[in-house]
């Protein structure tokens, strides 16, 4: 039995990514085999090998996990991808389900912009996959600024992000956000991005953005001339068609589409994911800490970065060495250590 044992704990480890069962059941399936496998197996070296496949079944996970992601599903992207944001936005009324479900994360950050002077101009959401994203935006001096924020509705709450916008005098778009992900857009003529992940409130993010503009160029007021799903379309169709010149989007005109290219496709995975992922954070982040020293802006709160596999393994360090003394003893353990209390 132990080598079936052995053989399910290797399969759980590689499938379990692919067909997306919830990392805890699968780790909890693979301990309780690790555990049977120990204390049923008549030698250390059997043993041994249940703890260090149970050990090796995380960088099994991540190593199987990041291969399909940089390989496979950027194809998958690629041919099943649209873009509709451009043209799919929806309204969003105060007593609407989708409205009143962003509320409670929504509506802080809402009271400290109007602090600020800001004016709500409407929510909006926009369906996604299994998900839906909800923007409120507000502006100041008739659209000198804009503050959106924004919440992707899921079962699993997550941070508001915080985004402050401006148009430049050079023509360029200026965006200052405090998005905890590494931004999956390529860096493109016309637009200014500057992701702040430490920032937590609004008016830090709308300083920030303040003195990027003042170092930069010009602030031009883009003033709300009409509703705001008109003004929201053509502020994500500007982003998608500048992604576009840069050869990582097509745009179907028949359906009104854009889909990625290969290029755009390969890129977008290999920026979500390590080892890239873990570059580009460390990059923004000490952009981030040159831009505060500057603007003599000190964050509220760092936000904690994704512990990394290493990390996990130095932590739970000491029970390792419990497990792997486990292997080694097996049912002797209790012996071994009343021969050393007595």
């Amino acid at each position: 039995m132990q080598p079936i044992f052995l053989a399910a704990i290797v399969v759980i480890a590689f499938l379990s990514p692919v067909t997306g069962s919830p990392r805890n059941v699968a780790t909890w399936i693979v301990c309780t085999l690790m555990t049977i496998g120990v204390f049923t197996s008549p030698g250390w070296g059997m043993r041994l090998a249940f703890v260090v496949v149970t050990l090796l079944s995380p960088v099994i996970r991540m190593l199987l996990r990041n291969g399909w992601a940089l390989t496979v599903q950027p194809l998958v992207f690629y041919f099943r991808h649209r873009f509709v944001a451009h043209r799919s936005l929806v309204a969003l009324e105060p007593g609407d389900p989708l409205s009143l479900a962003a509320a409670p994360q929504l509506d802080e950050h809402v009271r400290d912009a109007v602090a600020l002077g800001f004016r709500s101009r409407g929510r909006a959401a926009l369906a996604i996959a299994r998900s839906t994203i909800v923007t409120e935006l507000l502006e100041r001096d008739e659209g000198r600024l804009w503050v959106s924020l924004t919440i992707v509705l899921r079962a699993k709450p997550e941070p508001v992000i915080l985004d402050c916008w401006a148009r430049l005098a050079t023509g360029e778009a200026l965006t200052v956000n405090n998005s905890a992900r590494v931004s999956s857009s390529a860096a493109v003529p016309g637009f200014l991005y500057w992701r702040l992940p430490s920032l937590t409130r609004v008016a830090d993010v709308v300083r920030a953005c303040e003195g990027v503009a003042e170092r930069t160029a010009a602030i031009i007021p883009v003033p709300l001339e009409k509703d705001l799903l008109t003004f929201l379309h053509s502020r994500t169709r500007e982003h998608i068609e500048g992604q576009r010149k840069a050869g990582y989007y097509r745009h179907d005109a028949s359906a009104d589409v854009y889909r990625p290219t290969l290029k755009g496709a390969y890129r977008l995975y290999w920026m979500l994911l390590p080892p890239l992922t873990g570059f580009f954070d460390r990059r923004d982040r000490e952009r981030e800490r040159t831009l505060l020293t500057e603007l003599g802006m000190t964050p509220i709160a760092e936000r904690a970065m994704p512990v990394s596999l290493v990390a996990e393994y130095r932590q739970h360090a000491l029970a390792i060495a419990l497990l792997l003394l486990i292997a080694l003893l097996g049912l002797e353990l209790p012996k071994w250590i009343a021969s050393l209390l007595l």
